[in-house]
């Protein structure tokens, strides 16, 4: 939940409520009022501003501001030509529709981009190269996004897995332990059969890396490592979930990128090496697409070593490591 919304919903004293009111109405200019300020302009204390942060769970008054002014700053940049929730109206011929669709997907991307911190990817990628198994969390349709992402950490020798049936989500978060990494993946946050599994987690030590939207949501609380989606879709009142998913593919494929770059050419040697292999055996006629000659696989092969040391290695150092 976004933190004007807890606001707003919190059953505030009606004096709290005054200063709660000053807060949401001065939006971005709270920025040049310090707590004595707002006591001042509304007839309250300092000390109620501090009362107010740690009832929303902040440490005091700074927290508070600082995180409503980072939230502010978010929801008023991006986004200005295209609605989340109905991107395209009735009336519009198929190219607009196609036009809008485009314009959206370019919003979301770059404002999921915008969200985007060095240190947090750094840390996701770090917990991806040290976890023994990749474990994916997600519902519905986020499903199929998470399955891609799997996909091609398997083309590069990674181990790592979803959970198919939501009737298995605890007994799948109670097998895992510290070594491994669980990935939960919630627009909300706050699904409650992906929540079960929080205490499973933290029981077994389980790292956490979050994908989920901006805000606080019990997820993003319980998480090591939170990447935030674009968030400018309702829960329900849309046409689809045009942009969060686009939001949530980019940043999979981020991670999946940074991830190969860490043994970038080991991971590019094991890919190149099982494609050529399984993707000579097509036929081409499409000369854009069409590859130089074709893999040769016979003693003379170039990637006789890489395959010798996938064998006697048993393929461990890759669907363990993969780096």
């Amino acid at each position: 939940m976004l933190l004007q919304d807890r606001l707003k919903e919190y059953p505030f004293s009606t004096t709290e409520k005054v200063i709660v009111d000053f807060i949401l109405e001065k939006k971005m200019e709270l920025a040049d009022y310090s707590a004595s300020a707002i006591a001042k302009e509304t007839f309250t204390s300092p000390s109620l501003l501090v009362r107010i942060a740690k009832k929303l769970g902040y440490s005091g008054w700074s927290e508070l501001k600082e995180a409503y002014l980072q939230e502010e700053a978010y929801l008023a940049s991006s986004f200005q030509n295209q609605d989340a929730n109905f991107p395209f109206k009735p009336g519009e011929n198929y190219m607009e529709i196609a036009g809008s669709l485009t314009s959206l997907f370019q919003e979301s991307a770059k404002d999921t981009f915008d969200l985007l911190e060095y240190g947090t990817l750094n840390r996701a990628v770090r917990l991806m190269k040290n976890a023994v198994h990749i474990k994916m969390f997600a519902l519905s349709d986020l499903t199929y996004l998470c399955e891609l992402f799997i996909f091609r950490l398997h083309r590069i020798g990674r181990e790592a897995s979803i959970c198919q049936l939501n009737g298995d989500l605890l007994l799948e978060a109670a097998r895992l332990d510290e070594k491994d990494l669980a990935i939960v993946v919630s627009y909300s946050g706050e699904s409650p059969a992906l929540l079960e599994t929080l205490p499973f987690f933290k029981q077994r030590q389980v790292p956490i890396l979050a994908l989920t939207s901006v805000g606080d949501n019990s997820l993003s609380k319980a998480a090591n490592v939170v990447l935030k989606v674009s968030t400018r879709e309702k829960q329900y009142s849309k046409i689809g979930p045009f942009a969060s998913q686009n939001s949530i593919h980019l940043l999979l494929e981020i991670l999946y990128a940074c991830y190969f770059s860490t043994n970038y050419q080991k991971n590019l040697d094991y890919k190149l090496y099982y494609s050529k292999l399984i993707e000579t055996r097509r036929k081409v006629q499409n000369r854009i697409i069409e590859e130089e000659g074709q893999l040769v696989l016979d003693e003379h092969s170039e990637h006789d070593d890489l395959s010798a040391e996938i064998k006697s290695s048993n393929s461990s150092s890759f669907s363990k490591t993969g780096s």
